[in-house]
């Protein structure tokens, strides 16, 4: 798990609740936390069979776990193991690179699993407290300004396409906002504009359910767009100024 440095908080939140397994290591703009011990990465298996991804990445997580099997049974320390695991590598992730691929010239990448996931029309949403995490890595809230003049409030979660279906199971979640397709990108957006269902849905799910690591800070200051323009505080000039100082410090 790859963070910027200012998460390094959140990213000892994460190790702590995995039972202290792993790595960290940072720098002046990067935190990682790597797992690569056999016996955490058994550890780690456990922990995401007990809570399943429910994104498209469950495919990469079920590879993954079948070359940790590998091992386990200490098939990887034959030529045919190896082979085994240098297959499901094929599929995993972005493959295998060239010198891989001149190493093992017998490969033959193994099916993605969830065969059965693809075509599915529906998600379910685990509890609210999913949402929170998933947002807390994955969402972002931000102001728009149209020449320097508060124009909307922005929630937005943005994936690949092929999660479609997770993030209309989201919109259907909140029962508010759109989903927009980015075909020449490949990218789904869910958006909530309406400042209604913001002010009504969305800032008290994440109210309830709070944000996690340096992105809370940004949800405060948008708490704080919203309150001065229900006040209609974003009328005045001294309101438009302060709004866009507001806006300048978020995201950022």
């Amino acid at each position: 798990i790859k963070l910027h440095v200012r998460d390094l908080p959140l990213l000892l939140g994460i190790q702590r609740s995995l039972g202290g397994i792993g790595v960290i290591s940072s720098s002046q703009s990067v935190c990682t936390l790597r797992v690569r011990k056999f016996n955490e990465l058994v550890e780690l298996v456990k922990f995401f069979d007990k809570y399943p991804l429910i994104t498209k990445k469950i495919g990469d997580y079920l590879l993954f776990k079948q070359i940790v099997s590998i091992m386990q049974l200490k098939e990887h320390l034959t030529l045919e193991g190896l082979q085994k695991i240098i297959n499901i590598k094929a599929t995993l992730n972005f493959g295998l690179s060239k010198e891989l691929q001149l190493m093992f010239p017998e490969t033959i990448p193994v099916p993605r699993p969830l065969a059965l996931d693809e075509g599915r029309e529906t998600q379910e949403i685990p509890h609210s407290q999913w949402i929170a995490g998933f947002a807390s890595a994955e969402g972002s809230f931000s102001v728009s300004l149209d020449k320097d003049i508060f124009k909307s409030l922005l929630f937005k979660i943005t994936q690949h396409k092929r999660d479609e279906v997770l993030l209309t199971a989201i919109k259907n979640y909140f029962n508010c906002g759109y989903c927009y397709l980015r075909k020449q990108e490949n990218i789904i957006d869910f958006k909530v504009t309406n400042f209604a269902d913001i002010n009504e849905i969305i800032i008290p799910f994440f109210i309830n359910n709070p944000i996690l690591g340096v992105k809370s800070l940004d949800f405060k200051d948008w708490l704080l767009v919203s309150e001065m323009v229900k006040k209609k505080e974003h009328k005045s000039e001294q309101g438009a100024i302060k709004i866009r100082e507001i806006q300048k410090g978020m995201n950022r």
